[in-house]
């Protein structure tokens, strides 16, 4: 009878390591270099999902990972203001806001950044990993006078 129960616990020990291995299998990652001068704070809408936020500093990338079926839908910015909040929900090793604090960012910061759109420049639906490069097209939004940032797939990245 133990040898049983202890052979019972194996494969229940083996199917829950293989069930993290296949969700961990079954994601997918964003990644968004941040090339304007100042820092910003990201929102990305995932079609079928709630928005993920990331506080990006200037010249810098920070990932994001996904659910597999999440497409990205698009993307949206506003400058970061430390008095809106934040900060303090970013982990500082790998620079991104984590999956466990996502809800409460967006239930409680999200709404002191005022959003713009992000000018994407592909025509495809994004739904594979992909790294993005955001930079400033030059050109002033006529009401806000922020700049107008545009993100375009990294080709560079896109070939490795």
């Amino acid at each position: 009878m133990k040898f049983m129960y202890k052979q019972l616990l194996t494969a229940a020990a083996l199917l829950s390591i293989g069930n993290a291995i296949n969700a961990l299998s079954t994601m997918k990652e964003f990644g968004f270099s941040n090339m304007t001068d100042n820092d910003i704070v990201l929102r990305i809408d995932q079609r079928n999902e709630r928005p993920r936020y990331q506080i990006i500093p200037s010249k810098t990338t920070v990932t994001q990972v996904s659910n597999e079926s999440a497409c990205l839908a698009s993307l949206a910015w506003a400058p970061y203001s430390p008095a809106a909040g934040g900060s303090d929900l970013v982990d500082k090793p790998t620079l991104r806001i984590s999956e466990t604090n996502q809800k409460m960012f967006g239930d409680r910061f999200a709404m002191k950044y005022a959003f713009m759109p992000i000018q994407m420049k592909t025509r495809m639906s994004i739904c594979k990993s992909s790294n993005f490069i955001i930079y400033d097209s030059g050109e002033r939004n006529n009401m806000t006078q922020q700049p107008v940032l545009v993100a375009e797939i990294d080709q560079v990245a896109r070939a490795n």
